[in-house]
């Protein structure tokens, strides 16, 4: 794809120039065209075609023109991480998680956190500090920047405030207060449980292959010597 910012003319121009040449003529170049897809090559210096190319660049020719934009998220909550435009997507498990996306210098970024199963979430660092940080619901926060005009790290913070259910499906994790309402929702998969007592009646009545494993603490993180 080609960047508008960087090209600004670029739907005036019928192919993109690469930098392998000829081997029997350093004079000539292959170029891509973009209508056809077809790889040709003609004389770089042929006036008559400049005009209709694009010129490819190296990378350290516009590295000053980009910014990074790290986005940390901390705490034993779960949710999810997103920008707007794209460059930074994840899904926060309940260990930390880190990802950086490159952005245009000076453009305009909402990064969005999104807190599920309980979780809160808000921002600090540099987003905080700088006044970028809006409102939102308690599980939802966004962190804005009118320009990123250079690198910076801002940090989502997930705390679990609202304790998880005692049971868990783990191929697509959801939560359940039962055995049984874990059960009646998968047909295929691994059924965590917390290391508490639950007293409850389970009628396995369905063709199924599902694993039951306990032995959890409440953030579903196997306790050391506990039977499974």
């Amino acid at each position: 794809m080609i960047n508008p910012d960087f090209f600004p003319d670029y739907n005036e121009a019928r192919s993109i120039w690469t930098s392998t040449t000829l081997n029997h003529e350093p004079r000539y170049a292959f170029h891509l065209n973009l209508n056809t897809g077809e790889t040709l090559y003609g004389m770089k210096i042929d006036v008559d075609y400049l005009h209709m190319h694009v010129r490819c660049v190296r990378g350290d020719a516009i590295a000053s023109s980009l910014a990074d934009l790290t986005v940390d998220a901390t705490g034993v909550g779960q949710g999810s991480i997103s920008s707007d435009p794209e460059g930074v997507g994840y899904t926060k498990s309940s260990s930390p998680s880190t990802q950086t996306g490159t952005f245009v210098a000076g453009r305009e970024i909402t990064v969005t956190a999104t807190a599920k199963f309980g979780a809160t979430v808000s921002w600090s660092g540099t987003c905080a500090a700088a006044g970028g940080a809006e409102g939102g619901t308690d599980t939802e926060a966004t962190c804005h920047f009118a320009a990123l005009d250079d690198s910076k790290t801002i940090t989502a913070d997930f705390p679990q405030t609202t304790p998880l259910p005692p049971v868990m499906t783990e191929t697509d994790p959801h939560y359940y207060n039962t055995i049984a309402e874990a059960y009646g929702a998968v047909t295929f998969d691994v059924i965590r449980i917390q290391a508490v007592a639950l007293t409850e009646s389970l009628d396995l009545n369905k063709i199924a292959l599902i694993v039951f494993k306990g032995g959890y603490d409440s953030l579903f993180h196997r306790i050391p010597d506990t039977a499974q």
